[in-house]
Order: C-alpha cells, then structure tokens, then sequence
C-alpha cells in the first residue's frame, strides 16, 4: 500500500473513530459535552481529517497538513492530560493508578477520545504523512486551540458560569497560585506535544 493510500485510510480511521466518540458524548450529555476540550479536540480532528481527506482527493494533500497539525497536537494533549493529571488525580479510593488509567483510556467514548484519536493521529501525521517544512513558531499556532479554550473556560469560572469541567479549572477551589502552575503545566504538555509531533514529521525529510 502506498503512502497516499495509508494517509487515507489513517484519515478514514479518525474520522470514524472520532465522529463515534462525538456521538456517544451525545447521547450521554447532549450539548453539555462541548465544554469539554476533549470533546472540542475531537470535533477538530474529526473536521481536520475530512478536510485532508478532500485534500488528497484533489490532489493537494500538503494543503491539508497545517490543520492535521493542530488537531494532532490538541489530540495529544487530552491523552497526555488523562495519563499524567486526570488519572492520578481522580483515582479512586483504594484503587491504582494503573487502574485509574485504564479507565481514562478504556470506558465509553474515552476509548475514542483519549486513546484511539490519539494515536492514530499523532502516528500517522508523524509516520506517513509528508514533512510540513515549517519552521519552529508552527508551534505555536498548534498551541492557540488550547490557550482560546483555557482563556474561556477560565473567565467562565470565575464569573461562576461554568464549573470545571476539569478539576484544573476550577479556579474558585484553589488558590490563585495554583491556578497559575495548572496553566503554566497545561501550556507545557501542549508545547511539548506540539515540539515532538513537529519534531517526528520533519526528521522524515533528513
């Protein structure tokens, strides 16, 4: 199979799996599921799939890349935010983390949303997808979906709109200067995602 070949049938697989997770948060939250970022992650990949999906139908895969990009790395982060935050952090009593992880990766839509989307995005953006030849500040573009999230979500709390969803956010049940380190540890991940997914797909050209 060529490599145009696999970047479709990648592509056809997060569509799927994606669009799958939206609709079970569906029919479990209804509208509510969009003050997710996990959610709102996966929407993205779901409409940055389609969009390569069309790309490489025309002929003009690269044109695509940019937005692939983006959802991969915001993807990435609500993997990496369930395995090093959430799961700790909300384990339950008695239990392990391995556990906890299990949960966070395995049951509902989490299968979808935290592990599959993913890694099928991330592995073949980084794998089979061609170089974006871009320079370092791509980085952060990838990072804009996340800081407009986080700004909002933010706001939202401490106008008491919104409460959470995450337990990161929740700004009135911490102090200020935790707040600040939960931003400053989110940011991170997101930079470090963005750094590595950006990384992988160039050293393909070297």
């Amino acid at each position: 199979m060529n490599q145009r070949k696999l970047a479709a049938a990648a592509n056809i697989l997060i569509s799927v799996f994606s669009f799958n997770g939206i609709c079970m948060s569906i029919r479990n939250s209804g509208l509510q599921m969009l003050q997710y970022y996990t959610v709102d992650s996966n929407i993205l990949a779901l409409a940055a799939s389609v969009y390569c999906l069309y790309c490489g139908y025309k002929g003009e895969y690269k044109r695509g890349l940019l937005i692939k990009y983006i959802s991969v790395c915001c993807v990435m982060v609500t993997f990496l935010v369930a395995a090093a935050v959430l799961a700790p952090m909300q384990r339950m009593p008695g239990s392990t983390y391995l556990a906890s992880l299990l949960h966070f990766t395995t049951q509902g839509d989490f299968l979808y949303m935290h592990l599959l989307v993913p890694w099928i995005s991330f592995l073949s953006f980084v794998m089979i997808d061609p170089a974006m030849n871009s320079s370092w500040s791509v980085t952060l573009k990838a990072l804009l979906p996340t800081i407009i999230y986080g700004t909002v979500t933010v706001v939202l709390n401490l106008c008491n709109i919104m409460h959470g969803p995450y337990p990161f956010l929740m700004v009135h049940e911490q102090s200020l200067v935790m707040s600040i380190l939960w931003i400053a540890v989110i940011l991170l991940i997101a930079w470090a995602a963005a750094a590595a997914a950006r990384l992988l797909n160039e050293h393909k050209e070297r």
